[in-house]
């Protein structure tokens, strides 16, 4: 509803995870809190950018990321009407 899914979670396992390659059988989307550790970024560019999905995916893949599921909604603040969504859950905050 908020945004396009690209997650496969099913008895709290995580199937599949791609931002590229989306699937119709994926009802979930990731957001959240990720921790990492340092090893997992060995595989990637040490001096240039890369994207955290393409990392996930390739967790996803060796079953070495795990996820939770919740049920609220998330609040995206990448764009004003985003953080102005935010902001207005939180009573109006400002800061």
């Amino acid at each position: 509803m908020y945004d396009v899914s690209n997650v496969i979670f099913r008895d709290g396992e995580l199937i599949n995870y791609s931002k590229k390659n989306k699937t119709t059988d994926m009802c979930h989307i990731d957001y959240g809190l990720g921790i990492l550790r340092k090893e997992v970024f060995a595989d990637f560019p040490k001096h240039e950018a890369f994207d955290l999905a393409d990392v996930y995916e390739k967790l996803v893949a060796e079953k070495q990321l795990f996820g939770y599921e919740v049920f609220n909604r998330f609040y995206e603040i990448g764009s004003l009407c985003g953080l102005s969504e935010l902001r207005e859950k939180l009573g109006g905050a400002t800061s």
